[in-house]
């Protein structure tokens, strides 16, 4: 009577044999009532014998758990989306970024080669245009990791000054031409090293000073950094201050919403995905800070922030900041494995002016072939690749003999979510390059690894 097709037959079996055996017996079974409620049963049976050892009968004790089972059901299926969701985000990471490395690869090349005036205004518009259109992806991939859980910190230490210079430097380009004056100051009460995400705090920071050049079509952009305890937290606290179009009260709060702007007008005249502040207040609020912003119409906008960053030692820094045009001792005997030819081309359009010796191959399998036959300096490895995929072949590389087994690996993918880079560097890799390439710190990282790896070259 209380079974119907979703009821687990074997669960039932079980429960017969165990009163034909007269055995005690604990299980869970899912059942209906007669007005078609599905519930779960915690059901546990005893058999009751007297005192001369007959059976008299079974003492069954029955609690609805109902609650719990659909509980855990719903939580397995919230893992099993938050799962799809993240495998799609990651597919979709590397199917955007793929080909934005051909565009913006090939466009720097082009930048760089003999154009005349007309031709290099063109370029340059559709180089910037690309660049804008990898700001709307990283915008979208950000969102959907936050959404998913799936954002990971770092804790490194890290120098503020520097920090502020670069992303002042990164943008004081942007700010003159609307002819706007961009300085910042950081105060003398901030560490020379303080420990934290600068990565994360540099997104927050070009996110807040692009969108104050943005508004602003006149006057200036400062950024202003301090440093101080808030309870038991030591904390950065930045300023972005702009003499912009500034933002009417029943904006401030709507702005740090997700899809929104200040209304739609700013949409039309401005553009945007209205990502950039919700994206900045969750990776704040993930650093253990606030965000917020004083404004009002036609005074400007100050955006501020904080983050906690105790005091660091120097000895455990890693500023990640390029340093300049690399220098090579020699010419490198490099082994590029990607199956994208527009990948290879630009990697060894890359290469090309620096001499390198550039063997090219499609898959994995591929180079670990290459490797029998040949001594590399360094390998540029894709992760996602036919036949054979870069981390089993990086697998296979390293378990070779002599000399081939040390020769630096460095990953090559447009994969760029949470994790990919530790995964990589535990397979054996030494670094990881993620696409769209910068050929600035794509040179400087070859240099850098292939340095310190398995090979001769010298700074």
């Amino acid at each position: 009577m209380l079974q119907f097709e979703e009821t687990d037959q074997t669960v039932v079996a079980a429960i017969r044999s165990a009163l034909e055996s007269r055995s005690p017996i604990k299980t869970q079974i899912l059942n209906r009532s007669k007005d078609g409620r599905r519930y779960w049963l915690d059901l546990e049976i005893r058999p009751v014998f007297d005192a001369g050892g007959a059976l008299e009968g079974f003492l069954a004790i029955e609690t609805d758990v109902s609650e719990i089972m659909n509980a855990k059901a719903h939580a397995r299926e919230a893992e099993a989306a938050t799962l799809a969701q993240g495998e799609f985000l990651a597919n979709m990471s590397h199917e955007l970024r793929t080909p934005m490395n051909g565009v913006i690869g090939m466009l720097n090349l082009l930048m760089k080669t003999g154009l005349d005036a007309e031709q290099t205004l063109r370029a340059s518009v559709a180089l910037s245009s690309a660049q804008n259109l990898l700001v709307v992806l990283n915008d979208v991939l950000d969102f959907s990791k936050i959404e998913s859980g799936q954002v990971s910190l770092e804790t490194i230490a890290f120098r503020p000054g520097p920090l502020i210079e670069e992303v002042g430097l990164l943008l004081s380009h942007r700010a003159e031409e609307k002819d706007l004056r961009l300085h910042w100051t950081v105060a003398r009460d901030v560490p020379t090293w303080v420990s934290g995400d600068p990565t994360r705090i540099r997104q927050v920071l070009i996110n807040l000073v692009g969108n104050a050049i943005k508004f602003t079509d006149y006057g200036n952009v400062a950024i202003d950094v301090s440093y101080g305890a808030l309870g038991d937290e030591s904390q950065l606290r930045f300023e972005v201050r702009d003499t912009g179009i500034g933002l009417s009260k029943d904006a401030h709060d709507k702005i740090f919403k997700r899809f929104v702007q200040a209304d739609a007008t700013t949409t039309r005249r401005f553009g945007g995905t209205g990502l950039g502040l919700v994206i900045s207040k969750n990776l704040v609020h993930l650093m253990g800070g606030e965000i917020g912003v004083r404004s009002a119409p036609g005074s400007g906008s100050t955006f501020w922030f904080s983050v906690n960053a105790p005091l660091a030692e120097a000895a455990n820094a890693k500023d990640g900041v390029v340093s300049g045009e690399p220098i090579f001792a020699r010419p490198l005997r490099i082994l590029v494995a990607d199956d994208h030819p527009v990948n290879r081309m630009i990697v060894q359009m890359f290469l090309g002016p620096g001499g390198h010796d550039v063997t090219l191959v499609v898959d994995g399998a591929q180079a670990v072939e290459a490797m029998v036959h040949k001594m590399f300096d360094v390998v540029l490895m894709d992760i996602q690749m036919p036949v054979m995929d870069g981390l089993t072949a990086t697998q296979q590389i390293r378990a070779m003999a002599q000399p081939q087994c040390n020769v630096p690996i460095i990953a090559l993918t447009a994969n760029a979510m949470p994790g990919d880079r530790e995964r990589y560097l535990a397979a054996g890799m030494n670094d990881c390059i993620t696409k769209p390439i910068d050929q600035e710190a794509f040179l400087e990282t070859l240099e850098r690894v292939s340095r310190t790896g398995n090979s001769h070259v010298l700074r």
